[in-house]
């Protein structure tokens, strides 16, 4: 490039010469630089240009964004509106329901005392069958249960009518009670006789038809009189008495076999000893036994008989038990200290 520009310097070195060479040389370097920027500068509005539709496009993206969310939040306002007053209008229905609801219980139970007992035996002459525990224990309190009417009572006459209240509800607590207290006992029961049951039958299978026999399994129960080491009072008896035995076994096995009154069994187990070693000296344990201390009922008393009674009998003069008896009472007489010697043995001599 140069070279085509020196060329004429190889012909012509004058200083004319050398002056329009260089020139020429800064016109073109003058046009290159102003196309250069020429060509920045539409670069740059090109890019300016496409800066600001990008800018008015996301203007308007923003506005449409903005005008979409306003409209959701009118479209959930009015939802949010319309949920509320739907909430207000069934809390005032519910509402009027209950009252409408409450006033008809009232109605019904006013009336329930006279009618609703004629109309469930009306019901019931209709059906033809058999009531269930259900509707027997509502027939039942629906007889039982009458209607009050306070509204005509002064201060006096409605303290006399709570206090009867009182005493029924008072009297029902009691029978409430009772029956707790009974159910307790027989569910004890029921829960023994399973417990033999189970006993029995691990030993002895229950008869089905078809066996050869039918066998009868009488109790291994069993109960000992006894004279009580401790004294006891005149209406208190001792057994000895299984271990299986309860105190519900021992009252009704006196009272169903031998009709015997019972008020109160206490029972107690007495283990066995184990002081005593056999020939290889090792410890022998005597087997347990339960005591039962039966007390009759109101008025019976019982004491226990002598079976060996001493027969105090007096020797006939000059027989054998006579002259035994003599020499045994001289020979206790003189075994006897004499009380003269102030405490000093026999054999000790003065």
């Amino acid at each position: 490039m140069y070279s085509a520009w020196l060329a004429p310097a190889a012909t012509c070195c004058c200083p004319g010469c050398l002056s329009y060479i260089a020139i020429d040389i800064q016109k073109k370097r003058q046009n290159k630089d102003l196309i250069e920027l020429q060509a920045l500068i539409d670069n740059h509005f090109e890019g300016r240009k496409k800066e600001e539709e990008e800018l008015l496009a996301l203007k308007e993206r923003i506005e449409k964004r903005r005008a979409e969310r306003a409209e959701q939040q009118r479209i959930r306002a009015e939802n949010e509106k319309e949920r509320q007053e739907e909430k207000v209008r069934r809390e005032e229905e519910d509402a009027k329901r209950k009252a409408e609801d409450d006033l008809k219980k009232k109605k019904a139970l006013t009336s329930m005392g006279a009618t609703y007992s004629s109309y469930l035996a009306k019901a019931d002459q209709k059906r033809g069958k058999k009531q269930t525990a259900r509707e027997m224990k509502r027939k039942i309190l629906a007889e039982r249960r009458k209607t009050l009417n306070i509204d005509h009572l002064n201060e006096d006459k409605l303290r006399d009518k709570a206090k009867e209240l009182w005493d029924w509800l008072y009297q029902l607590e009691t029978e409430k009670y009772e029956f707790g207290e009974k159910m307790k006992s027989q569910k004890y029961e029921i829960t023994t006789l399973r417990n033999r049951i189970d006993q029995a039958q691990k030993h002895y299978p229950l008869y089905q038809l078809g066996n050869p026999q039918l066998r009868i399994f009488r109790p291994n129960f069993f109960m000992t009189l006894v004279r009580p080491g401790v004294p006891q009072p005149e209406d208190t008896v001792q057994f000895r008495v299984s271990m299986q035995m309860t105190r519900v076994d021992v009252k009704n096995y006196l009272e169903k076999i031998y009709n015997v009154p019972v008020s109160v069994v206490r029972t107690r187990i007495q283990y066995g000893a184990n002081n005593k070693r056999n020939h290889k000296n090792q410890k022998v344990k005597k087997p347990d036994y339960k005591v039962a201390y039966v007390q009759l009922g109101q008025g019976q008393t019982f004491q226990f008989p002598n079976l060996f009674p001493e027969k105090e009998e007096t020797p006939e003069p000059g027989s054998v038990e006579d002259i035994q008896k003599q020499f045994m009472e001289n020979e206790r007489q003189r075994q006897t200290a004499d009380p003269r010697r102030g405490g000093v043995t026999d054999w000790f001599g003065l």
